[in-house]
């Protein structure tokens, strides 16, 4: 069992969804990392079937490189999961309703080509509404 504390055993083993609340530093990452390597160990499911979401793109990026050095690690001969693994949703909460925007925007009924605003846009167009009112 890797080096996590029995908090993080409990959230990276636990049966059903988790949500992971914690400071800098206290091992968010390193334990989610182990719970989707649980994912594709002991529920043998793929890359393609998991969802791992944080909040900022360099956590993002930082899951995804420890989860690839775990399997590459403990997973040595399912080797094909690495490729799996570049098609992952493992991205920020952005960036995946983003994404089902995009998959289902008829439903939603918004334009095909809508655009997500960064923090400077999102302020921009706050302020245009309040200056309406």
């Amino acid at each position: 069992m890797p080096n996590l504390t029995p908090e993080q055993q409990a959230a990276a083993y636990a049966p059903c969804s988790v949500v992971i609340t914690a400071g800098a530093g206290t091992g968010k990452t390193h334990m989610l990392a182990e719970r989707y390597l649980y994912y594709l160990r002991e529920r043998n499911l793929s890359p393609l079937e998991i969802v791992a979401v944080t909040f900022t793109e360099k956590a993002a990026t930082e899951l995804r490189s420890r989860i690839r050095s775990l399997v590459s690690q403990e997973l040595p001969q399912r080797l094909d999961l690495l490729a799996e693994l570049e098609a992952a949703q493992i991205s920020t909460i952005h960036a995946l309703s983003a994404r089902v925007c995009q998959e289902h925007f008829q439903v939603i009924n918004i334009p095909a080509d809508f655009q997500v605003l960064d923090d400077l846009e999102g302020q921009g167009w706050l302020r245009m509404g309040y200056n309406r009112l």
